[in-house]
């Protein structure tokens, strides 16, 4: 496990907005106040931790926030707001005439935002047409313009480069081996979704006997492709592989496509597109597009979808959207604001943690409780040691200048129109796999807890977890433990899951069995018997070895009482790992808190519970 060391320092963020900390025990102090005003004293422990250490946790945090993610979201949010409007007023930016930079870019996105607060996704229509001189069907007052002309390859790759995977041809672009893919290929068989559309054309406003027309007609149009994709797909695959040039000489259509999907700027001279199932496309390329009536029903058919598509992937709350969209200029602003003050002791504080979860990750390997091969046990090791941290999710060499290389391809904003502007944001998004840098993770939901990334043996902790309850600077070594580090440790173990050891790229051949073997077998039933409605073990595993190895590299390298509490230390330590999973009631993080309390004989020792409480069952389970 190695911390990526970025330029200047580790690209770490923090804000702390409980309370302007002086010291390192004025922190600790407040950390034992939220612990302390999460507590419900009339609860039992030994029959219900979660209601014991997080009972009042609602009251203390009051409005929507359902758990710790909810509420560090909510935190950082605010608190990027308050440095961009300061940095970036309004005023100032409408005035501007010249070329805007990444962060002014950031900034006229963010107040276009705040204009309309809730997204409206059939607003995002009035940017996007049909065609030149077309309006689309279903909003327009008449069908003006010459649909026999009706371009559907441009309008399906219009809508395909803000990320819609279309129902008609599947576009998948990507960097493999250093070149640019772009595959076409035969969309998945699908129902429709009568309820979903049905919802879309009221959201038009169109009158009761016109949605259950338009329904019958969209499910006519639906049930002619979906025969398509069955047919086409019984013909099997075969390696169809062409150049962008081969395909502007011979497929003007295609490439009119293509042009949307991957602007001729960003190809190289060894960009290919593969098409599987070229049978399909042919049938596709051979349709007759030229009645305009069939063209505005096949239109309809793409709108209704791509308002379906936008509804499932764009969050109403605009705010949310924003962050996610143009996530690397605003954790640039919290690199710049907060990492670099505090740096070093973040550093340091972080780079130590990381050392400590790796050596108790090498002891619990050496006890060998489900005694494995020597070589699946070194495979073991490789495997976390071959994990990247990457503080803040930025890339190398962090600067202006990679900012305004990775926005270059984004134009203006317009401070008035957020619509727009987030159809560019879209665009964008779509074409971020393609310059992404290989440390980074491009497309984001807005996190706020450390998330590993199989695929790149990369763990992103976000700047938003590194804040109170999670983290702070010289935060004492038991609240780090039991916080930050139960965190850390739970990601790293989704490497060395079951999954994580099947699907290794370099190690996996030696666990293809793994799940055959009898002390993983019996590990795996004591925890689905314990909770048999649930299908996430891997999950379960995870906060089972993170709590585990945690309590256990404390109770190794420290063992003393914190002096600033008079609870004692085993108790202070669930405490504080409660923070973590404490929730709104009706949330999984309450089973989950419960589930670590009772397979841990440690926590039972703490709280005296009695053997056979619901927290100290005879039978506890455990992985590693």
């Amino acid at each position: 496990m190695k911390i990526k060391h970025w330029s200047p320092l580790l690209a770490i963020g923090i804000f702390i907005n409980f309370v302007a900390l002086a010291t390192c025990l004025d922190g600790d102090l407040q950390q034992l106040k939220l612990i302390e005003a999460s507590m419900d004293a009339g609860m039992d422990p030994c029959e219900d931790f979660h209601a014991y250490a997080c009972g009042r946790w609602s009251q203390v945090n009051k409005g929507f926030h359902v758990d710790l993610e909810e509420l560090l979201k909510y935190n950082f949010t605010i608190r990027l707001m308050e440095l961009m409007m300061g940095r970036y007023p309004k005023s100032v930016l409408e005035g501007r005439e010249e070329k805007q930079t990444a962060m002014e870019k950031a900034a006229v996105f963010l107040h276009s935002c705040l204009k309309v607060k809730t997204v409206e996704v059939t607003k995002y229509l009035e940017e996007i047409k049909p065609g030149k001189g077309l309006e689309w069907p279903l909003m327009a007052e008449s069908s003006a313009g010459n649909w026999s002309d009706f371009n559907a390859f441009e309008l399906l790759g219009q809508l395909q480069s803000y990320g819609y995977a279309s129902d008609i041809l599947e576009q998948t672009t990507v960097r493999r081996n250093g070149s640019i893919l772009t595959v076409l290929t035969i969309p998945d068989v699908a129902d429709f979704d009568e309820e979903g559309i049905g919802k879309i054309l009221r959201d038009l406003r169109l009158p009761a006997d016109a949605v259950s027309q338009q329904l019958q007609e969209l499910r006519g149009t639906h049930d002619y492709w979906q025969a398509a994709y069955r047919d086409y797909g019984d013909f099997g695959e075969s390696e169809n592989l062409f150049s962008h040039n081969d395909i502007r000489q011979s497929n003007p259509k295609l490439e009119g496509f293509l042009n949307h999907v991957l602007p001729p700027k960003l190809r190289e001279p060894d960009s290919l597109v593969v098409i599987p199932f070229w049978d399909y496309l042919e049938f596709l390329l051979s349709q007759n597009w030229q009645s305009s009536e069939e063209n505005q029903k096949f239109a309809n058919y793409l709108m209704v979808k791509f308002l379906l598509h936008l509804k499932k992937s764009t969050n109403p709350i605009c705010l949310e959207t924003t962050l996610e969209r143009m996530h690397l200029a605003y954790d640039y602003v919290f690199y710049e604001n907060f990492y670099v003050p505090q740096g070093r002791a973040i550093n340091r504080d972080l780079s130590q943690l990381n050392k400590i979860i790796s050596k108790s990750f090498h002891w619990t390997l050496h006890e060998n409780r489900l005694n494995i091969s020597s070589q699946q046990i070194e495979a073991i090791r490789q495997m976390l040691s071959k994990i990247t941290l990457n503080i803040g999710n930025l890339p190398e060499n962090l600067s202006p200048t990679t900012l305004e290389k990775f926005y270059a391809l984004l134009p203006d904003l317009d401070i008035n129109n957020f619509y727009a502007n987030d159809l560019k944001l879209m665009q964008h998004r779509t074409l971020e796999p393609i310059i992404c840098p290989a440390t980074l993770d491009c497309n984001p939901k807005l996190a706020t807890a450390p998330k590993y990334l199989p695929e790149q043996d990369l763990l992103i902790i976000p700047f938003a977890s590194l804040h109170q309850p999670v983290y702070q600077a010289n935060m004492d070594p038991l609240f780090q433990h039991s916080s930050l580090g139960f965190l850390l440790a739970h990601e790293f173990t989704h490497n060395i899951d079951p999954n994580g050891l099947i699907t290794d790229d370099m190690y996996g051949h030696l666990f293809v069995s793994i799940m055959d073997h009898p002390n993983i077998k019996a590990s795996i039933k004591c925890l689905k018997a314990q909770q048999p409605s649930s299908n996430e073990v891997s999950e379960t595993i995870a906060d089972l070895v993170a709590a585990r190895l945690t309590y256990r590299s404390y109770l190794r390298d420290y063992n003393r009482q914190p002096n600033f509490s008079a609870l004692p230390w085993r108790q202070l330590f669930f405490l504080n790992l409660g923070q973590m999973l404490c929730s709104k009631p009706l949330s999984n993080n309450g089973k989950r808190l419960n589930h670590i309390a009772m397979n841990m004989a440690a926590f039972s020792r703490a709280f005296q519970c009695p053997l056979g409480s619901k927290m100290n069952p005879e039978i506890k389970c455990r992985f590693y």
